[in-house]
């Protein structure tokens, strides 16, 4: 019974298959079933689930503040690729295709407003969401970069409450 139940929760042939096996040796204990489920678990992450997840970009100078955000996406199971720098993130926005980009507004090499000028360009006006992140209080430089596009503003210092809220209502 706890066999039928673990596969039709998880919904996985190869899941069924490995029970199968168990059960023509021994009745399969708890423990056998568990390292079955994360088996499956470990081929799905490394296979057709891998594909499937969401693609985020995360634009940031600032090493630690990129790593919390990079971390906090990464446990909720994107797929977050990094960029230093709006150069950096127009070089892998032209060779990825991201759901959203997190992007700080004052960074070296092209801020955030130009770097989000510059993706409408790159994908000829198709909407790739961008949330914005910053300390910048300043209400008519985030209005005029606003005017871009922007899909999100998510105010620095942030908790993880709030980066995961603009993030899963701009990506909803």
């Amino acid at each position: 019974m706890i066999n039928q139940l673990l596969i039709k929760q998880v919904g996985i042939k190869e899941l069924e298959t490995r029970v199968a096996e168990m059960n023509k040796t021994a009745i399969p204990d708890q423990q056998s079933i568990l390292e079955a489920l994360s088996n499956t678990a470990s081929t799905l992450t490394n296979g057709k689930a891998e594909k499937d997840k969401v693609k985020i970009l995360v634009v940031e100078d600032n090493q630690l503040y990129r790593d919390m955000l990079v971390n906090i996406l990464k446990k909720e199971s994107f797929d977050v690729h990094e960029a230093a720098d709006g150069l950096n993130a127009l070089q892998k926005i032209k060779n990825t295709q991201y759901a959203l980009v997190l992007m700080d507004l004052f960074m070296p090499n092209l801020d955030g407003i130009n770097t989000t000028k510059q993706i409408k360009a790159i994908n000829g006006n198709k909407s790739l969401p961008v949330i914005a992140l910053t300390g910048n209080k300043n209400k008519d430089l985030i209005k005029t970069w606003a005017e871009q596009g922007l899909k999100g503003y998510i105010l620095k210092p942030s908790t993880k409450k709030e980066i995961l809220e603009a993030v899963t209502k701009v990506l909803s």
